[in-house]
């Protein structure tokens, strides 16, 4: 999403004003939690809240705003207007959201894991379209010790 530079001049700039830090943070944040009501909404196949998807229209519409057609050594690309705002990350994540979004057939693939207290959404990528856990290292591991205890 962003480069190494862009990296240390944001932690820079983050550094020399906290108040617009912590506005972007927030931002961010925001942004998260409506992705996620919506992701979790498509895993298990219901409508997504409205405002979340409001929060998310925002958000893609200002990311939107920002974007600029650059130019470099005779190759075009889509770029950033304003590269060093602390809103880079954020504005960047949300047009990445909507392109996934638009994708219908990589969202069907999301998934909740069932793992206990654990909530963490997925892509199933696997051939069969049948993964069941975030992670086969921990909440997959868990529950198979869990159900081979439960054997003995």
């Amino acid at each position: 999403m962003i480069t190494p530079t862009e990296r240390k001049e944001l932690i820079a700039l983050a550094a020399d004003n906290r108040l617009l830090a912590s506005k972007a943070l927030e931002r961010a944040k925001v942004l998260r939690e409506s992705l996620y009501a919506i992701l979790r909404a498509e895993a298990l196949e219901t409508n997504a809240p409205p405002d979340e998807v409001k929060t998310v229209q925002k958000a893609v519409s200002e990311s939107l705003r920002r974007r600029a057609l650059c130019e470099a050594d005779g190759v075009f690309f889509w770029g950033w207007a304003n590269d060093s705002s602390l809103e880079a990350v954020w504005l960047r994540v949300a047009l990445s959201a909507a392109s996934f979004l638009a994708g219908r057939q990589l969202r069907r693939s999301v998934r909740e894991c069932p793992g206990p207290n654990c909530g963490w959404l997925f892509l199933d990528t696997s051939k069969a379209g049948r993964r069941r856990w975030c992670s086969d290292e921990s909440c997959g591991s868990r529950s198979r010790v869990r159900r081979f205890r439960a054997r003995i």
